[in-house]
């Protein structure tokens, strides 16, 4: 029985033959309908792709980010103390001024020591750097942690000397506010709760700091 040219031209496109006659327009039609849509066709398939990875990486992202966030806060922990730890009071823990000895001697924390730091004005390093460590090693003594703080919080200083001193195996934090901020910035790190229960100056000596009481 023979298929009608219809059906045959239906298996044709089917099958993915090409056509062979091109004399009528008819014959093309199917072609045509294939070739315009085959573009449509890998749009469609890449689009898709798109957003699956889109939304594989979305998900792993709130996956990992509880983690992310628990690591920060964590590792800000180990940097960083905060100043109101250090009004309550230091349990082995040695406080150091990394600042000039002249600024030092006019005004710093209460029980800070001094440690002399040299800096390379062209290459921005540390040059007394076995005088560091000998100093902190006689400051620290049986303490457990040394605590640097510079200028403000921004200065580098105090990471210079702290990344130094991890190197050789020390405990080392750093302060959140520098000694600009502990003076005269205390409501920024002070609980409003408590800021008018605190007075910096107690906290505070040096040839500039006079005391009333």
């Amino acid at each position: 029985m023979n298929k009608s040219p219809f059906f045959n031209r239906f298996r044709e496109f089917f099958s993915g033959k090409r056509f062979q006659k091109k004399s009528s327009v008819f014959w093309h039609f199917p072609l045509n309908i294939q070739k315009r849509w085959l573009p449509q066709k890998l749009f469609i398939s890449f689009s898709g792709v798109c957003i699956l990875c889109g939304l594989i990486l979305w998900q792993s992202y709130l996956f990992f980010k509880k983690d992310i966030q628990v690591n920060y806060y964590r590792m800000q922990s180990e940097l960083y103390v905060e100043p109101l730890e250090i009004i309550k009071g230091l349990e082995d823990a040695v406080l150091v001024d990394v600042r000039p000895e002249s600024e030092y001697e006019k005004s710093h924390i209460i029980d800070a020591q001094h440690l002399e730091v040299n800096i390379d004005p062209q290459t921005g390093k540390i040059q007394n750097t076995k005088e560091i460590l000998t100093q902190i090693q006689k400051m620290n003594g049986a303490h457990d942690t040394v605590i640097l703080y510079g200028e403000n919080e921004y200065s580098p200083l105090p990471a210079q000397v702290a990344a130094y001193l991890a190197q050789k195996g020390m405990k080392v934090k750093l302060l959140s506010a520098g000694w600009n901020e502990f003076r005269h910035f205390s409501t920024f790190w002070i609980p409003e709760k408590i800021n008018g229960r605190v007075d910096t100056s107690d906290y505070l000596e040096g040839a500039e700091i006079i005391r009333t009481d």
